[in-house]
């Protein structure tokens, strides 16, 4: 996923925005699209103000809408101020995910003259995959060591750990490890990303989204063993 926070600017956010985005990004191979809306909750322990009208707990979050290439496995969202770029299915390496997918979406976007300074851009990789009974978290992955696992077996492990670069880039690794109810087998969620705020002399996008993946494989390398390596 490689997502983009645009520079609010003197544009006013209008839902067709959605529609113009679709017709242009048909020839790319979208060919449908889903409304996507969240909620946001929010919690305090005055009761006061959770029974003050004027700031309801549950409110509703800005619509996105998801464009979606099934033949490919492509998805982009769109939303205000927000742009993202996702690989179902098939993801091969940076540079084709770029070119493909990436790079010809948001020239769609820049033709529609919205928001055209980027202020942050995220990059992230999600890897899923299923350990057997018996096998230790330090056989796959290098944050851990087997002096750790000897006492036993690991029965959940929640990981999330960060660090920032010199040209202030913060990598994010979080690792979610679950047992199966059924076999006592594993289900692994690892996630790696990348996250920088762009200066405000940025002009380039590309060259800035290029600047903010340049460090992620190393990263996501120095975290795994050979043995993660051989099934991903």
């Amino acid at each position: 996923m490689c997502a983009f926070t645009f520079d609010k600017g003197n544009v006013e956010w209008d839902a067709t925005y959605f529609g113009q985005y679709f017709e242009k990004i048909k020839e790319l191979g979208f060919k449908n699209k889903q409304e996507r809306k969240g909620i946001q909750v929010r919690f305090s322990g005055d009761v006061q103000e959770l029974l003050n009208p004027q700031k309801p707990l549950v409110q509703e979050l800005e619509s996105q809408i998801v464009y979606k290439n099934d033949d490919q496995g492509r998805a982009i969202v769109l939303g205000d101020k927000q742009l993202s770029f996702h690989v179902i299915k098939n993801y091969s390496v940076w540079n084709n995910f770029f070119s493909e997918l990436i790079k010809p979406g948001f020239n769609k976007y820049l033709e529609m003259q919205l928001h055209n300074r980027v202020v942050i851009c995220q990059i992230t990789y999600l890897n899923q995959f299923i350990i057997k009974t018996g096998e230790n978290l330090s056989e796959y992955f290098t944050l851990f060591t087997n002096k750790l696992t000897e006492e036993g077996e690991e029965e959940f492990t929640l990981i999330d750990t960060r660090y920032k670069t010199k040209n202030n880039i913060i990598l994010n690794l979080k690792i979610f490890a679950n047992p199966q109810a059924d076999s006592g087998d594993r289900i692994i969620n690892m996630e790696c990303s990348a996250t920088a705020v762009a200066e405000i002399n940025q002009v380039e996008w590309d060259v800035f989204a290029n600047d903010v993946h340049a460090p992620i494989r190393a990263f996501f390398e120095k975290s795994i063993t050979d043995k993660l390596r051989d099934r991903l």
